[in-house]
């Protein structure tokens, strides 16, 4: 692999991309990790350095940018750098522009800046001293034409008082001739793999298929995908050209399934994906789904004529046993399908909703995937927008998810009330759980029935639906089971989706007399707690340690029920505490802190 895929991705998620790690380079230093960053007294006591490691490059090589910032002053100062590129496509702190030699900077390849934090490393650099990053140029830059380009590049260093400075550079890119072609494959085959990237302080370069992105490496490419070289394929990719397009279309129908399959999700990076248009919901907010790139390539390399072929792979894909590649099989479906492609979809859905029985139950997020439900839900979304209309009584899994998803979209067909009455006791509680999900705002009373055996069912997914619909209808008559749930539930999604129940039922103080109680439990303390501050006080964040002793969790517990019992009147009419209220003496344990809210 070239390196991870989107965090958040599951098994066979289109959405996967080639991300990537802070590339850490040269000169050694100390770290002292955890301390505020001392900075120089003024901008001119640093000097920031750009270089390359030749001053030409055929476009296709490896590019390293390397950036060192130097101590030019008489004392020592930090840089910090890091908490900015895992799950992106590069570190975003570096700001870094190329422009042609007429002026004009190069459209940026991924402006969304999208990243989910990372490690951090605050170095000190003493008088005469420098520190380096390496940095990957193309990933800050779409350079198309030859020419001489220059680069400027800057980073905060972690400085909040002084600006840090700027660096300079020119390079000049030629366009390989098609003898130099096969060279520059071979030498990037045999480099190193660009994960090795990760926390390691090299200058080198590394294998990157991805700066292989012009047409004149497209047929070179294709030969290494059809041996065998999935990381070929991330080159085609690359390529913002229809040929290309035609090309992964080509090795979706290879025999090799490795290949099939990642030349799917490369594919998938430039597909007319109704999502980029807002005809789809995002995937959620830890998906990069890396938008601006894709549209781009849809743009560049998409064409109408590609939809058939892609179609007939998806029919044939949505019957496969493996859940990859069902689910790259529905988001073709979900780019490019027709209502015709309906029964090989229903067929999809009646095998995954079985699976979903015997399925491990999937830990830590919600909503979960369920194998392959979730992208096929999202293709049924498309199918019933494209104008089918499923049987007015579904006789299938299937059938019951295409009838369930136009429902929530208005439908209403004849004798609905008891078809909807029969979904909601479904022998399989997924089915169940999307019923409950698609529940109208005034729904009769006989469909309210399933609500309670929902709640108490074993399957955790249905209970949570059934909590959901608790939640937004506001129906009080199931307050006592949310209140049981709230004060028993140990998973985390469990804990808080039972006290959003009850919140919308009973109110604010039911949930903050339970969440008091439970401070005594280690394993909630941090979820009661910051319900608690959340709900009472006025901050804007916080940080707990939950390593404290039994009796001090007892005491914590004690002075928030004192308090509560205080202050029931005024919270429940809205009023959230200062921080630096007496009143609030003691609600935060020590280890714990909070931040106010900024007024």
């Amino acid at each position: 692999m070239v390196a991870e895929a989107a965090s958040g991705a599951y098994l066979g998620d289109p959405m996967g991309f080639p991300m990537i790690w802070l590339i850490l380079a040269m000169a050694p230093s100390a770290q002292f990790p955890g301390r505020a960053v001392v900075e120089p007294p003024q901008t001119s006591d640093a000097r920031i350095e750009l270089s390359f490691d030749k001053p030409e490059y055929q476009l296709g090589e490896p590019i390293l940018l390397h950036y060192c910032v130097t101590n030019v002053s008489k004392r020592p100062f930090d840089v910090e750098f890091g908490r900015d590129y895992r799950g992106g496509s590069r570190s975003h702190r570096f700001k870094v522009s190329v422009s042609n030699a007429l002026g004009v900077t190069l459209p940026d390849p991924d402006p969304s800046g999208y990243h989910e934090g990372g490690a951090s490393t605050t170095r000190q650099v003493a008088p005469g001293g420098r520190e380096c990053r390496s940095l990957l140029l193309m990933r800050y830059a779409r350079i198309d034409e030859p020419g001489r380009y220059s680069i400027r590049a800057t980073h905060d260093l972690g400085w909040k008082t002084i600006k840090p400075p700027e660096g300079q550079a020119t390079v000049t890119l030629s366009m390989p001739r098609a003898d130099d072609v096969d060279r520059i494959i071979a030498a990037t085959v045999a480099l190193p793999d660009l994960e090795d990237y990760g926390g390691q302080r090299i200058i080198t370069p590394r294998r990157d298929f991805s700066v292989l992105r012009y047409p004149i490496y497209l047929a070179p490419l294709v030969r290494l995908a059809e041996a065998g070289n999935v990381e070929a394929l991330v080159g085609i990719g690359s390529i913002a050209a229809p040929e290309a397009t035609r090309a992964l279309v080509g090795l979706m129908q290879q025999q090799n399934r490795d290949v099939a399959r990642d030349a799917s999700r490369e594919l998938a990076g430039r597909l007319p994906d109704p999502a980029l248009e807002g005809r789809l919901p995002r995937r959620g907010p830890f998906n990069n789904e890396r938008e601006e790139p894709r549209r781009y390539m849809r743009d560049a390399a998409w064409r109408p004529e590609f939809a058939t072929p892609v179609r007939r792979v998806a029919a044939e894909w949505l019957a496969s046993d493996d859940p990859a590649l069902v689910i790259q099989a529905a988001f073709m479906i979900e780019a490019v399908g027709a209502t015709d492609d309906a029964e090989a979809l229903s067929g999809a859905l009646d095998r995954a909703l079985e699976r979903t029985l015997t399925l491990p139950f999937e830990q830590g997020g919600y909503p979960r995937p369920r194998g392959a439900m979730r992208e096929l839900m999202r293709a049924a979304d498309v199918m019933v927008t494209l104008g089918y209309v499923p049987p007015a009584a579904p006789s299938t899994p299937g059938n019951a998810a295409l009838w369930l998803t136009a429902f929530g979209k208005g439908a209403r067909p004849e004798k609905w009330q008891a078809t909807m009455a029969a979904l909601l006791n479904h022998r399989i509680p997924y089915v169940a759980e999307l019923a409950l999900e698609k529940l109208p705002p005034s729904p009769p009373p006989e469909l309210l029935v399933a609500i309670g055996p929902a709640l108490t069912h074993a399957d955790a997914d249905l209970q949570i639906a059934a909590l959901q619909a608790v939640t937004r209808l506001k129906l009080a008559g199931f307050a006592p089971q949310a209140a049981a749930l709230c004060r028993s539930a140990t998973d985390t999604m469990m804990l808080n989706f039972a006290c959003n129940a009850l919140h919308a039922t009973d109110g604010s103080a039911a949930v903050h007399d339970i969440m008091a109680a439970r401070l005594t439990e280690p394993g909630i303390f941090s979820e009661a707690l910051s319900s608690l501050a959340y709900g009472a006080l006025e901050i804007a964040g916080m940080g707990i340690d939950a390593n404290l002793s039994a009796e001090e969790l007892m005491a914590t517990s004690e002075r928030w029920k004192v308090f509560l019992q205080a202050h029931r009147a005024e919270l429940g009419s809205g009023k959230r505490f200062s921080v630096d209220d007496p009143a609030v003496a003691g609600l935060i344990p020590r280890g714990s802190s909070v931040r106010p809210i900024k007024k």
